[in-house]
């Protein structure tokens, strides 16, 4: 007898000690065990020789020829109708021991279409049905997929959702975040760089009203006014990276604001010049030391030590690279004072709001200086929960 003959003569007469509820885990070697109960396994099937990963979800979706369930179907099943009808039978018989085990609703009072209670006394709403869907490996891998491409925004959200001073981050962090998303998402469609994707378009028409309303001018000025973008070492991070003074989105914001803050003329065209001896390293930016230090050096900090010959641009600069990245900084402490002077306590004079308030931020800040704000559950728990920054 063939090794194959063997094979299928074992599949057939599968042992009885498995759940009654999963009989074609016998027709599979469980192989690797994950997690407790009815996790994701995997096995390697005893009639074809293949191992897959998954629940009892693809086990049965494997031998009973279920197309379309993120596995493929047994060859050697397909082929032999015996051996197909011998295990769709113990799936039928395992399916009507389910239904016979289910306990039996009795409905409450017609007060709600909805409402039951069964046999056990624990309710049974219809809209919580969800076992197909939780055991379903096809749902949870949609789950995997959602979570792809929205995780990039949600980084990127917790990153700028601090009291630091990352406004010049954001515009790059912007671009990053789009590539992520379009790459998650091209890659689940199987689409190439140059094809459509109809999906694609509708989140990206999102993410740029979205961004159309965060006052992308400023973002724009703050990334033309950090020193690393003009350094060797930024570069050479990323060869396809432009700098910001050959980028037509970012010079077009850069002239729209300095035609906002600098209306004069005169002040206009010499802050253009400042601007054109800081991107060119010409004169007192050409030391060896101003281009080391674009690198390295904090953008605030660089601006201090060597932008006092561009006076109009350094100002402008340390003013611009000290924001926050988002208000929540500011809303934080409107949350904090209104807990202290709300309805029930509205006689206290807004002096005394003002000093409470004061002194519950120094309380925060000096809790940034325990080793517990820095690691394990409590680490910067006034700002960001689990964002890495620093």
């Amino acid at each position: 007898m063939s090794s194959s003959g063997s094979m299928d003569s074992s599949a057939s007469a599968p042992p009885i000690d498995q759940d009654e509820y999963a009989p074609l885990w016998n027709y599979v070697t469980k192989i690797i065990k994950r997690g407790g109960g009815s996790g994701n396994t995997k096995f390697k099937c005893n009639i074809c020789n293949t191992e897959f990963q998954g629940s009892y979800f693809r086990v049965r979706a494997h031998l009973l020829q279920i197309k379309n369930q993120g596995i493929r179907v047994c060859p050697v099943v397909k082929n032999k109708t015996e051996l197909l009808v011998e295990i769709r039978k113990l799936d039928d018989e395992a399916e009507t021991r389910k239904k016979m085990a289910k306990p039996k609703n009795v409905p409450l009072l017609p007060f709600s279409s909805k409402s039951s209670v069964s046999v056990g006394g624990i309710e049974d709403v219809g809209q919580f049905r969800l076992e197909g869907k939780m055991l379903s490996d096809v749902w949870w891998d949609k789950i995997d997929y959602i979570l792809s491409f929205t995780l990039p925004m949600y980084e990127m959200l917790r990153f700028c959702d601090t009291d630091k001073p990352y406004l010049h981050l954001v515009y790059e962090m912007w671009d990053s975040m789009i590539e992520r998303v379009k790459t998650a998402i091209y890659r689940r469609e199987g689409k190439l760089e140059n094809e459509d994707s109809t999906f694609y378009y509708v989140v990206h028409q999102i993410l740029e009203e979205r961004w159309t309303k965060s006052s992308p001018s400023l973002h724009c000025l703050a990334h033309s006014l950090n020193p690393r973008n003009y350094s060797v070492l930024w570069r050479e991070e990323n060869p396809m990276r432009v700098p910001p003074h050959k980028d037509k989105e970012i010079s077009d914001m850069r002239t729209k604001c300095f035609k906002k803050y600098f209306p004069d003329p005169q002040k206009r065209r010499a802050v253009n010049t400042e601007y054109a001896k800081f991107l060119g390293c010409l004169e007192s930016f050409g030391d060896s030391d101003s281009k080391v230090d674009r690198g390295v050096m904090e953008p605030i900090v660089w601006w201090l030590a060597h932008g006092s010959s561009a006076p109009m641009l350094q100002s402008l600069a340390v003013k611009l690279l000290d924001q926050p990245s988002s208000s929540s900084c500011c809303e934080r402490n409107w949350s904090t004072y209104s807990f202290i002077h709300s309805m029930r306590r509205n006689k206290i004079t807004p002096q005394r709001c003002d000093d409470l308030v004061f002194v519950h931020n120094n309380i925060r800040l000096l809790s940034r200086r325990t080793p517990q704000y820095r690691q394990g559950e409590t680490k910067m728990w006034d700002i960001s929960g689990g964002c890495q920054c620093s």
